[in-house]
């Protein structure tokens, strides 16, 4: 992650606001993630949507066998996922995660809004897979909160009531 106005307004929150929690969104029928399949020729807005172009890329024969909406809504989600690996790899993330004494790190949300009922979802992380990978620290656990998904597909749960509170 290189966005220096990003990184600077994390390190602020995360070290001086003493943020408890951090909602990384995304949204359904998103233009960004349109643009990003189907090739930008602009300069700016290629270079913005370039990074989710090479997760299309990536994942190209997977999301190609979906239907076109499809496509762009898993897409979408998937780009979430990539946006809280990000997030959680920064640099003030780890110097919070194995401080000495501990410091605050913010429970991370990956979330995906429905703009067409405005609904929101939390989309399951795969913070497992990333602590065997070591993009994570082992003890790492987002702070007793892990979105289960029942179907063990990567798929969308929606937020019980318990956590909407929380």
């Amino acid at each position: 992650m290189t966005d220096i106005n990003f990184l600077a307004s994390l390190e602020f929150s995360v070290n001086v606001l003493k943020v408890r929690h951090i909602i990384v969104a995304g949204h359904y029928n998103c233009g960004g993630i349109k643009a990003a399949v189907n090739g930008v020729d602009s300069g700016i807005i290629g270079n913005w949507v370039q990074p989710i172009r090479r997760l299309y890329l990536k994942n190209r024969e997977t999301l190609g066998k979906l239907p076109e909406h499809e496509c762009y809504n898993r897409l979408a989600e998937m780009n979430v996922v990539q946006q809280v690996k990000n997030l959680v790899s920064t640099k003030v993330m780890m110097e919070n995660y194995f401080s000495e004494p501990k410091k605050l790190v913010p429970t991370v949300h990956g979330i995906i809004i429905d703009l067409s009922d405005g609904l929101m979802k939390e989309i399951p992380m795969p913070w497992d897979y990333w602590k065997s990978c070591n993009i994570l620290p082992p003890e790492f656990n987002n702070n007793g909160y892990i979105v289960e998904d029942p179907n063990h597909s990567s798929r969308i749960t929606i937020l019980d009531k318990e956590h909407k509170n929380n």
